[in-house]
């Protein structure tokens, strides 16, 4: 389970601290079955003593049994809404598992020391010390056996999910191909037809001949490159270059480009057509939209071997003088972020900030398998 990522549900307060029914139904069995079993030892085993004494001690192990379990049963929520609240389920469990093992030991210690403080009877022969011991076993056993079955189910249910996911991604592949095998209609007459129209355009105009061209490398690439599941950024920056270049000829120099790419994120997998796609928008929503001269910046970097991609255009995100909103950016940006999903999982993701006179679109891809074994 090293390199397993749990799916989980975005955990609100009222989840973490309420549960849904089905929790609450193995909270009670598991608890009240182990109160029933100790309770069922203790009747078979009874105490050869006087039968005073041997009362006192039954019902001294009766109660002390009862608390131990309600204690338990408290303790264990608690950690369970720490876990939950700390996202200690959505980390690899080699990440997790120090922390876990810090916390089971600490509860059990501060349940063991409450319990003997309260429960230690000295009528009975009991020191302190021996109540301290009892309880430490007790609660390091259930509260452990415990931890270890919560990760277990969740591990399970984490499979379940990325089995699905894997199903989507299968599915949404195929699909895609479909599409793109539609799309292409047939590739050569849409190419030759691209060439004719270009040799319909004035040599006097190179502008336009040079902007078909563009325009054919574009499809061709989108073609090519649309039915991966991923890509090199290193491919996916040709394309957004090209498509850059094309619309550098409608905008000419009231467009500002600025590219700040570490090498050494070239080599990274990102979805096909991502970047191209907030690219897109950003001229669209952003430099179209301005009304003054704009800057466009790319950015390429790492941080903790998690991929920042970002696009910052000018512009806004609030329903204000013409700027656009968050919603109607369209599918475009909602598809970038369910194919992130399906790809990256649940911590892969894509938003939009708003700052002062800019918007910028910000892609987070974390370590891949092969770097984070």
């Amino acid at each position: 389970m090293s390199g397993t990522l749990i799916t989980l549900p975005a955990s609100t307060p009222r989840r973490i601290w309420l549960a849904v029914p089905r929790y609450w139904l193995c909270q009670l069995a598991g608890w009240g079955g182990v109160t029933l079993l100790v309770l069922f030892i203790l009747l078979l085993t009874g105490h050869r003593s006087p039968d005073a004494v041997a009362s006192a001690q039954s019902r001294h192990d009766a109660v002390f049994t009862l608390l131990t379990c309600l204690t338990g049963l408290t303790v264990s929520h608690l950690l369970r809404a720490l876990i939950l609240s700390r996202g200690w389920l959505l980390r690899p469990m080699r990440s997790s598992l120090p922390r876990v093992l810090s916390v089971w030991l600490a509860a059990s210690a501060v349940s063991s020391a409450l319990g003997a403080f309260c429960y230690a009877t000295p009528a009975l022969n009991e020191s302190l010390a021996s109540t301290v011991t009892a309880c430490l076993m007790m609660n390091l056993s259930l509260l452990g056996a415990w931890l270890a079955l919560y990760f277990l189910v969740h591990s399970y249910d984490a499979l379940q999910v990325a089995n699905l996911e894997r199903a989507e991604l299968r599915a949404a592949r195929t699909e895609n191909q479909l599409l793109a095998l539609q799309a292409q209609m047939n590739p050569h007459f849409l190419f030759n037809s691209l060439n004719t129209i270009r040799a319909l355009v004035p040599p006097s105009n190179p502008a336009a001949r040079e902007a078909v061209t563009l325009l054919a490398d574009i499809l061709r690439a989108t073609l090519r490159e649309g039915g991966e599941t991923v890509i090199s950024l290193e491919r996916e920056l040709a394309i957004v270059r090209t498509y850059l270049a094309m619309e550098k000829l409608r905008f000419g120099d009231d467009a500002r480009i600025r590219e700040d790419i570490d090498p050494g994120t070239l080599l990274r997998e990102v979805p096909p057509l991502i970047l191209l796609t907030l690219v897109e928008n950003a001229i669209k929503h952003g430099l179209v939209a301005s009304a003054t001269d704009g800057e466009l910046t790319i950015r390429a970097e790492f941080a903790d071997d998690w991929l920042h991609l970002s696009v910052t255009s000018p512009g806004g995100l609030r329903k204000s003088g013409g700027l656009e909103t968050v919603d109607s950016l369209g599918l475009g940006i909602h598809n970038c972020r369910e194919r992130l999903r399906l790809i990256f999982g649940p911590r892969a993701t894509l938003e939009l900030v708003d700052k002062p006179g800019l918007v910028e679109a910000v892609v987070l891809i974390p370590p891949q398998p092969s770097s984070a074994s």
